[in-house]
């Protein structure tokens, strides 16, 4: 195999790959590595992007449904739907049980 099947085996690069790839790293390094900064971090952008604070405060509302169509809209799940109505039902007696 050698140095044929590593050739054949090669990536080709991807620009559009690599720049995915610098700014994931500039992104990490932002926040030392450190996971749950990052997640904090996007929990607050996120925050602010729904009450429209920080950099989002002169963001209009109808953007959301223009950037987000599937999240603006109520789901009706039929699962979800039957859940909940057994959680507000009220509690049924138990039947008793006959013995011949």
């Amino acid at each position: 195999m050698g140095a044929n099947h590593a050739k054949s085996h090669a990536i080709a690069f991807d620009p559009l790959i690599e720049e995915v790839r610098t700014h994931r790293r500039n992104l990490a390094a932002k926040f030392d590595n450190d996971l749950d900064r990052l997640a904090r971090h996007l929990r607050k952008l996120q925050a602010d992007y729904e009450n429209r604070a920080g950099q989002f405060v002169n963001l209009p509302k109808h953007v959301d449904e223009e950037l987000f169509p599937t999240m603006t809209r109520a789901i009706v799940d039929p699962t979800h739907e039957e859940v909940r109505a057994l959680r507000t039902a009220p509690p049924r007696k138990p039947r008793s049980r006959r013995r011949n």
